[in-house]
């Protein structure tokens, strides 16, 4: 299920970027580009979805193999949720392709189920994981990838919000309060994983959103009009 659940994220996302724009099947930045709003971000972010497939590849062959594939963090943690955040990834590639207000809200709605489904993951191997006893292996292998992973949905989710806000025709300040806001979760996502994480902190996921938050196309266009 892990192996079929890394082929459809494979077949969305290699190529993803600019040379994905007019395919039928759609990568994450492919979001960006088609509703633009203050949290659009920097082409550059477009890297992030490479280095998750590259991420979920290995974990994708490493699973299967004997030493981890009766892993806990596998078995009772992982279970079904990674197949079924690439599978509601389809869907919202598909759903992508129709251009409307409608559209853009269901876009939304895939895109929580996404962070959702990521997120029963993570939560699932942080409560079964010791510190104490968890090998750098296991961590890197098998939980590292999802951090990333669930960073960056995390941080597309808030910007769907807003692109959704921009196709329903907020207004330029709804837009802006939206975006100031949007920041404003970025910083306390970061906080609680930095210093409210138990007796680790998680560096993965407040290093996704800073950079994904380094540079906004729209925010100089919005302060010109």
């Amino acid at each position: 299920m892990n192996l079929a659940a890394f082929a459809m994220s494979f077949v969305l996302n290699y190529q993803d970027g600019p040379e994905n724009e007019g395919n039928w099947l759609n990568g994450m930045s492919s979001l960006f580009p088609r509703y633009e709003s203050l949290m659009t971000p920097a082409n550059t972010t477009f890297i992030l979805t490479k280095v998750i497939l590259i991420l979920e590849g290995v974990f994708a062959v490493v699973q299967l193999l004997p030493k981890y594939r009766g892993n806990h963090l596998v078995q009772e943690c992982v279970k079904h949720w990674y197949f079924v955040l690439a599978f509601t990834q389809l869907l919202w590639s598909l759903d992508l392709n129709i251009e409307n207000m409608w559209g853009s809200v269901v876009s939304t709605l895939f895109m929580g189920v996404m962070f959702a489904t990521v997120s029963m993951i993570l939560v699932s191997q942080a409560k079964s994981s010791d510190s104490a006893t968890q090998t750098p292996e296991e961590y890197w292998l098998l939980r590292f990838p999802f951090n990333v992973h669930c960073g960056f949905i995390m941080a597309n989710f808030i910007a769907s919000i807003n692109a959704m806000f921009v196709q329903i025709g907020f207004g330029a300040l709804t837009q802006f309060i939206s975006g100031f806001i949007s920041l404003a979760i970025f910083v306390l996502a970061g906080y609680k994983f930095l210093f409210m994480n138990g007796p680790r902190a998680n560096y993965a996921i407040p290093t996704v959103l800073a950079f994904y938050a380094v540079s906004r196309n729209k925010i100089k266009e919005f302060f010109s009009i």
